[in-house]
């Protein structure tokens, strides 16, 4: 049984993010559970706000740069002594893991690493690594444990921090299937006003950034869309979409590409769609395509290095195509859709993201 203990979670900020969606519901599972939940923001603004359980302390520091987060931090935990403080990205791992040892609190950092370490975009310094993986590589050890959200990103995190010893490691999947998912996925659908009945609707569901490939995506969709009658809508919200929109004119595709943006509910357009496609290049754990798969839904996605092919090996509704090549995911887009006798993934595969197994899981580190 839960005691009184304080968990923390700590957030850069509650932008749009896999990242931010998932901390924030395990914040709201913990307090559901009966801890006291203290969740850390640098910046309190974003979609995700409206996420987190009114009954939820929200602290923010007020800081628009993770690194302006440090002394809020140190002085938090020196004061408040959490047992746990929950974390994830690797900016935000980094300054908890050096701040818990600054206070000298006997709190118990617990790091979160959603994404591969290709995906660590930060200036190159020697030897071909960033300067924050170099420094994650000397301070992860001092972590009480590190999540990874795949085997993936468990394999990208050992080779590329040089993390010997192992046994802090551990894999744990997203919590991604709950009965609050499914009751979003059946709400309206306000923004399939240009949605002509004739057309296949494809729909992708992520951040308008590169790692995203989204130029692949929209290839792709040209290629098909010379064959069926089809539409494509992208939700999502980031720094890429003025090349983007630049690419959907010079491809002639305006009719038929659609960017709404970030929506709060991409579940229920999941649901209406046809197929569901995912382009990425790097990847740690999608949790988009297993929701999709919850759905019914058939998708097409792309194999990343040090991705989470575990999660997808005799899955029949998933076709991975390679990286960056748009007539082989034209291919496959094509293949799906026509393929008969496509067996959904079982009851127990689902159960490996359930909200409640999750949850479990990372309560373990409470323990």
């Amino acid at each position: 049984m839960p005691s009184n203990q304080l968990i923390s979670f700590f957030l850069p900020s509650l932008q749009a993010g896999g990242a931010e969606r998932v901390l924030v519901e395990l914040a709201n599972a913990f307090h559901l559970k009966g801890y006291q939940v203290e969740l850390l923001v640098g910046d309190a603004t974003g979609p995700y706000r409206q996420e987190v359980h009114p009954d939820v302390s929200l602290i923010e520091f007020k800081k628009q740069r993770v690194l302006g987060c440090f002394i809020p931090l140190v002085r938090y935990l020196r004061t408040r002594e959490p047992w746990v403080l929950y974390t994830t990205m690797m900016h935000a791992n980094v300054i908890s893991i050096v701040a818990k040892g600054i206070s000298g609190a006997p709190t118990r950092v617990v790091v979160r690493e959603a994404t591969t370490t290709e995906n660590t975009n930060r200036k190159p310094v020697e030897n071909g690594k960033s300067g924050l993986l170099r420094i994650a590589a000397r301070v992860y050890p001092r972590a009480h444990a590190v999540v990874c959200v795949s085997q993936g990103v468990k394999n990208s995190l050992m080779r590329d921090l040089n993390l010997r010893d192992s046994s802090k490691l551990t894999v744990i999947y997203n919590p991604v299937i709950s009965n609050h998912f499914y009751a979003l996925s059946k709400e309206p659908t306000p923004l399939l006003t240009f949605k002509r009945e004739s057309a296949i609707l494809l729909v992708a569901v992520g951040r308008l950034q590169k790692a995203k490939d989204y130029p692949t995506l929209l290839r792709a969709f040209a290629m098909f869309r010379q064959k069926r009658d089809s539409q494509l809508l992208i939700l999502g919200e980031g720094g890429e979409r003025e090349n983007l929109e630049a690419m959907v004119s010079d491809l002639g595709l305006e009719e038929d590409v659609f960017m709404p943006g970030f929506v709060s509910n991409p579940f229920a357009y999941m649901r209406v769609a046809d197929l569901f496609v995912h382009s990425s290049v790097y990847e740690g754990m999608p949790n988009s395509i297993i929701q999709a798969l919850a759905l019914h839904k058939r998708a097409v996605v792309t194999h990343t290095k040090d991705g989470p092919a575990e999660l997808f090996t005799g899955v029949d509704g998933v076709n991975v195509v390679p990286t960056g090549q748009p007539k082989a995911f034209a291919n496959a887009v094509e293949q799906m859709l026509t393929a008969v006798d496509v067996r959904e993934p079982s009851k127990q595969w689902f159960n490996m993201f359930s909200n409640d197994a999750i949850v479990s899981q990372y309560e373990e580190f409470a323990q």
